[in-house]
């Protein structure tokens, strides 16, 4: 809880979901509340052009995390909280979260989402790296592929997915 709550903190900035207090007595990190919020993972296939409009605002996102020397850890969609009033996103739950190049071996326990998870992230070997989230963000984007979307959004997620490919 205290590593995550220094990710966090460290993190903090427009696409991280505001943390409020740590609460270590009873094991909670209290956040900014805002009710109009939505994971990803609600968004079915009429958000699909929606979503891959906001591609670039997720990947800014990863990107401020490791510019602060943080691995997320654990981008799916439900971690990815849209707000419609800004036409944004705010990244949740940094449980998963470690510093760019810690080893896995020295970790006696970690998380990952198995669909999401890179190879190297799954069997708990090597560093920690800025790949694993876009590995995960990569398999996102293919998840959006798969759903046969129209062409030109299709095409757009391609891309995308294509320049992160060279970053993994």
């Amino acid at each position: 809880m205290e590593r995550e709550w220094q990710a966090v903190n460290e993190c903090a900035g427009f696409y991280v979901k505001k943390p409020l207090m740590l609460d270590t007595t009873n094991g909670v990190i209290y956040f900014e509340y805002d009710s109009t919020a939505k994971p990803l993972s609600t968004f079915n296939k009429e958000h699909v052009k929606q979503l891959t409009w906001i591609l670039p605002n997720i990947i800014r996102a990863i990107k401020h995390c490791h510019d602060k020397g943080w691995v997320h850890g654990d981008i799916k969609p439900s971690n990815i909280l849209f707000i419609p009033a800004l036409d944004s996103i705010r990244l949740v739950d940094f449980g998963a979260s470690y510093r760019i190049g810690t080893s896995r071996e020295t970790l006696s326990c970690w998380q990952a989402t198995p669909s999401f998870a890179s190879p190297s992230q799954l069997q708990g070997k090597g560093l920690v790296k800025k790949g694993d989230d876009w590995y995960a963000l990569i398999k996102m984007i293919e998840q959006l592929i798969d759903i046969k979307i129209e062409p030109k959004v299709e095409k757009k997620a391609k891309y995308i997915r294509n320049v992160l490919m060279k970053w993994v």
